[in-house]
Formats: structure tokens, sequence, C-alpha cells
């Protein structure tokens, strides 16, 4: 009985997975201020003669390893109705890194993964998407803070 408590105090104290203690979680929400250091709107994408820009984004962490990206998009320079997009995501942090995963789309079979530093005691993110709105990027630093 004695060996099981030992082997237990020295899993916990060694940062080992006890099989109780959940995966560390951000919560909260966090609003896009900036892209590349430009207020948005930012222009991310431009091909067959449009270009698309991103108006207003939100990430909202959820329970489960689970969080949601909220964004409003529109074609620069046109004065065509917004669209928004939902996205629930599932997430990896490990204290300063945060790795998003999102489901294929498109017909791609892989799932697609981002990483996001976390940084200024959790207050700060700082996330380059390979993609967004269903395009590629140019991996571009979008920048989030706490509300």
């Amino acid at each position: 009985m004695a060996a099981l408590a030992a082997a237990a105090a020295c899993a916990a104290a060694c940062g080992g997975d006890d099989g109780v203690t959940p995966p560390r979680e951000l919560t909260g929400n966090y609003r896009l201020v900036s892209v590349n250091s430009n207020v948005p709107p930012y222009v991310f994408w431009c091909g067959l003669g449009a270009c698309e820009q991103i108006n207003h984004g939100r990430i909202e962490f959820m329970s489960r390893g689970r969080l949601r990206e909220i964004a409003e998009f529109q074609t620069a320079g046109q004065p065509s109705t917004q669209v928004v997009d939902t996205l629930i995501l599932t997430y990896e942090f490990d204290g300063s890194r945060l790795i998003l995963k999102r489901t294929p789309f498109g017909g791609s079979a892989a799932t697609v993964a981002d990483t996001a530093l976390v940084q200024n005691d959790q207050r700060q993110i700082t996330f380059r998407p390979k993609v967004l709105h269903g395009h590629l990027t140019n991996g571009g630093a979008f920048f989030y803070t706490k509300e």
C-alpha cells in the first residue's frame, strides 16, 4: 500500500499523467485586434479577380479541449453581404503553445493543424492559420486579446 501511495505521489510531483487530472485548458473569449499589426478589416487572400477580408474575429474556449472560432468575412471593396463562419475545433495546450486541429474540408482526407502562441499570462494569442474561410493564407499573424 505504501509503495502505491509513493508511486502516485511521484507521478504527480514528476508531472506524470495520473489519470485523474484533466489536461490544461484555456478559458474565456478572445477578440481579434490585429492582423500583421493592422487593425481589421484586413485582406488576407486575393485570387480569381477578388480579394477576401476579415472584418471581425473571436475565439471562445469551451470545455473538453474544444473552442469556437467565429469570424466575419467580406469580399474586399464590395458592398456585398458579410458572411459569418463559426467553426468548432479541438485543441491541445501545453502552457505556451496552442495546437488547433481542424477537421478536413473540401474533400481533403487530412486534418489541418495550426499552432498559436499564448502569451502575457494567457491574455494574448498569436495565431498563424494555414487556411481561413476556405482559402490558403500567407501565414499572417492574427493577434487576439482576452475580453
